[in-house]
């Protein structure tokens, strides 16, 4: 998609509304911003989440933060609130309740086929 196209489906969609509300709409600018962030070549990096402000889903394999353990990876049971040290149904090397920050796992680096 061109940055011509891009800023045309912006000022189509969203010029209008932006306005209404008062605002000042520039679809260069934001088209601008829409290109640079998709051709970013570093891979995005999940910021950690508080376990006060959001917990993971349950099950959910996720990278976690115990004081004196450091950064552990494992999952999430919300039914006991434990963080488990671990894959899913392999031994459990640790699991507790103390964990203070999560993060999402990354994606997997795209493979050529």
């Amino acid at each position: 998609m061109t940055r011509e196209q891009i800023i045309e489906i912006l000022d189509n969609s969203y010029r209008e509304v932006v306005e209404r509300a008062g605002g000042i709409f520039n679809g260069d600018i934001v088209a601008d911003e829409i290109i640079s962030l998709t051709q970013q070549d570093e891979p995005s990096v999940s910021e950690w989440v508080s376990v006060e402000e959001r917990l993971p889903k349950d099950n959910e394999e996720i990278l976690f933060y115990r004081e004196n353990w450091g950064i552990l990876w494992g999952w999430y049971h919300s039914s006991t609130g434990m963080f488990i040290e671990g894959r899913q149904h392999d031994i459990t090397l640790s699991s507790s309740k103390d964990a203070t920050h999560w993060m999402p796992l990354p994606n997997p680096p795209k493979t050529e086929k």
